[in-house]
């Protein structure tokens, strides 16, 4: 038999222990906790950082929602504009009329319409900017009777103005807890029914911008599009293909398609026109404040020439961005389907 072994010296007869380790020790909770809060304070910040960006998004949408539906609608109801030209005879420079037919000898053949199509920028009374008029195939309609009739003319028109709602009952303003009106810059679209259409008894040179110009002036046909729209830009002009001097054919954005000065624009409408909307938000609209008489925002002498157009719209949102002003620029070319344009 083997003799057994001998423990080693000093450990005979003993077993070894080892201490259990059950928690962790205060420095080590102390350090978890700072590690912790710091990821936590990341974290929060992160999340705080995303929560503002998607509220500041979602604000801006609501906040254009109005603005993106009314230069949606201008644009479409723009594209369906005609004048329907025809060619007549004239006698030195005259149409055939019921009052000279007896005496009428035509002495050239040239364009003639019974519609009109007219821009600029003191069309109508307390005009901010610029305006827009014209006839659009659109069979809007409040006899009943001629409901369904969708190709019926519509005299049509875009403006913009500052001021109270028009559209706000009256009734409100009696109440005790009334929110009192509001003053702003709006967007009014002019929508005449086909059974009010008088464009065609507004043929004389003194009354050809009565068929829009009366109705509007006294609230007729009128309603706000959009609020907030503190500028609008409309520029007539030809093709690229027909030339690539911007402002040619409307060098102050003027355009009327009776003025018979202007043999080039008589009786025709433009092939393009580029339209410009520049939109503030409302929180900016309150800061700009309530006064009866429309904020100074430099739009006044802007937009005059339109060789200047992207100077003057450089010059205007830079002074927006100086204000701390939320804007949106909303920019289009609508190509005219009934233009039938001819040099």
């Amino acid at each position: 038999m083997q003799a057994l072994s001998t423990p080693p010296a000093g450990r005979a007869g003993k077993r070894m222990r080892y201490a259990p380790r059950d928690a962790f020790t205060l420095i080590e909770m102390m350090a978890a906790v700072v590690v912790l809060s710091g990821i936590m304070l990341v974290i929060f910040g992160i999340t705080n950082q995303i929560s503002h960006i998607w509220r500041n998004s979602k604000a801006k949408i609501e906040s254009f929602r109005g603005a993106r539906a009314a230069f949606t609608s201008i644009t479409s109801q723009l594209e369906q504009a005609t004048l329907n030209t025809y060619y007549d005879y004239y006698q030195n420079g005259v149409r055939r009329t019921e009052a000279n037919k007896a005496t009428f000898i035509p002495t050239s053949y040239n364009r003639n319409s019974d519609l009109h199509f007219i821009c600029g920028k003191s069309l109508i009374t307390n005009q901010v900017g610029h305006s827009i008029f014209f006839q659009a195939t659109l069979g809007r309609t409040d006899v009943t009777a001629y409901q369904g009739m969708d190709t019926m003319l519509n005299a049509c028109g875009y403006y913009i103005t500052y001021g109270p709602d028009i559209s706000r009952p009256a009734f409100l303003d009696t109440l005790p807890a009334a929110s009192p009106q509001r003053n702003r810059f709006r967007l009014m679209q002019f929508l005449q029914p086909s059974q009010d259409l008088s464009v065609y008894s507004t043929t004389a040179p003194s009354d050809v911008k009565n068929w829009f110009s009366i109705p509007v002036n006294a609230g007729r046909n009128c309603q706000p599009l959009a609020e907030n729209i503190i500028a609008m830009v409309i520029l007539p002009r030809l093709s690229l293909g027909d030339t690539t001097v911007p402002g040619s054919l409307a060098p102050q954005y003027e355009y009327d398609s009776r003025n018979s000065a202007n043999n080039t624009t008589f009786h025709q409408m433009p092939p393009v026109i580029d339209i410009v909307m520049v939109a503030i938000d409302e929180p900016s609209a309150i800061r700009l404040g309530n006064s009866a008489t429309a904020p100074d925002l430099g739009v006044s002498t802007l937009f005059q020439n339109a060789s200047s157009l992207e100077t003057d719209l450089r010059t205007l949102t830079t002074s927006l961005d100086a204000r701390r002003i939320t804007y949106r620029v909303f920019r289009t070319s609508v190509a005219i389907k009934g233009a039938k344009w001819s040099s």
